[in-house]
């Protein structure tokens, strides 16, 4: 399922939204979001260090209470 999500970070405006169906964090820190339409593309991938926070958001970019592990946050 295709979520809202929104990265804050050391990015241009502090923070960034976009659409991906599901997300991972290596275990060095990258943060990748992917699109699965019959396969599985990259969408945006995060170095360590480049994002402090992660979380499916509302339109208004309010944090979504998700049951089942879909806010990921590294230090919120």
């Amino acid at each position: 399922m295709t979520r809202l999500w929104c990265v804050k970070g050391n990015l241009n405006d502090g923070e960034i939204y976009l659409r991906a169906d599901a997300v991972e964090i290596s275990l060095h820190g990258e943060l990748a979001f992917y699109r699965e339409n019959g396969s599985r593309s990259l969408v945006l991938a995060l170095a360590p260090g480049a994002w402090t926070c992660c979380f499916a958001a509302l339109p208004d970019g309010r944090a979504v209470a998700v049951h089942g592990g879909a806010s990921v946050c590294a230090s919120c």
